[in-house]
């Protein structure tokens, strides 16, 4: 399950996270490859569910792209 859930992760787009689904990976590099927030925080929650310890997570990714994602309000 590991193995799949890790198989949906983007990097490639600029921006670090997952897939909203293994249907949204693409050849070209498009909007549709990028990762999406809820489908993150799903794969991250599941993972630590299953006894992953997130040593295979780029961190600093996810957490750059969550403040490239915020707007400068906060919001």
């Amino acid at each position: 399950m590991n193995d799949f859930l890790f198989s949906d992760c983007s990097t490639e787009s600029g921006y670090y996270g997952f897939r909203g689904s293994p249907s949204a990976k693409v050849n070209s590099l498009t909007q549709s490859d990028s990762p999406h927030l809820a489908m993150t925080y799903s794969a991250l929650a599941s993972l630590l569910i299953l006894g992953d310890d997130l040593s295979q997570i780029d961190k600093v990714g996810i957490t750059s792209t969550l403040q490239r994602l915020q707007k400068a309000d906060g919001r």
